[in-house]
């Protein structure tokens, strides 16, 4: 069976728009919390009508926002070059974002996070992940949204909408859909890191993207 080029098309512009704004959150953390906390209808509607920032994304954000610093500063003792080290960070701190463990004491996110750390800094064939952080700019965030086929006012509702719509699916197609979009993982590595076939990882993404999709376009 050929592939449906619309069906595809579309996959890779959700992809593009989803990558685009987690970048911009691993850059500043708090972006998350922003999204939950904006209030709007639209994000509302993205969510399933909740309201608030969910808890695990307040622990994680406060663990991570107090112990940054001092990760990044142990992984530069390790790496080589050290100033990948940030960007290495930033990485743990969106696996453990994408993977949502249930944890709900701080010190033990923060614990998580430094074991998140330490396992990537020793995964050294994933270095590279950290020259990619570069933010997108309003311009290309607009771009990508219009490519999606959804146009809001602006795009601080834009990035508000896709957190609140990836918030919203199942925790595997979460996790999957997350190392696709920010990490540009292949299938292949996706698969390797969630302990899963290719073809599961490929249905993940593929279920996670359309119902991303679907609740920005109900927006």
């Amino acid at each position: 069976m050929q592939p449906d080029n619309g069906r595809v098309l579309s996959e890779a512009a959700v992809e593009a728009l989803l990558g685009a704004v987690l970048r911009e959150c691993a850059l500043e953390p708090l972006l998350l919390l922003d999204a939950a906390r904006s209030g709007s209808a639209l994000v509302r509607i993205a969510r399933a009508g909740a309201a608030g920032p969910d808890p695990f994304d307040e622990i994680l954000t406060d663990a991570y926002e107090s112990t940054r610093r001092e990760m990044i500063d142990w992984a530069a003792g390790e790496l080589t070059p050290a100033g990948s080290a940030e960007g290495v960070v930033r990485t743990a701190f969106m696996r453990v974002y994408a993977r949502r463990p249930d944890i709900t004491d701080p010190g033990e996110m923060r614990a998580y996070l430094w074991h998140a750390t330490e396992k990537l800094v020793r995964d050294t064939s994933h270095h590279h992940t950290a020259d990619r952080l570069e933010p997108a700019g309003d311009e290309h965030i607009a771009m990508l949204a219009d490519r999606v086929g959804v146009s809001f006012d602006d795009t601080i509702t834009v990035r508000h909408m896709v957190i609140a719509a990836l918030e919203t699916i199942p925790q595997r197609e979460r996790e999957a859909v997350v190392l696709r979009g920010y990490e540009d993982s292949g299938y292949a590595e996706v698969a390797r890191i969630m302990g899963s076939s290719q073809d599961a990882a490929r249905s993940y993404v593929r279920d996670a993207l359309a119902r991303i999709h679907e609740r920005l376009r109900a927006a």
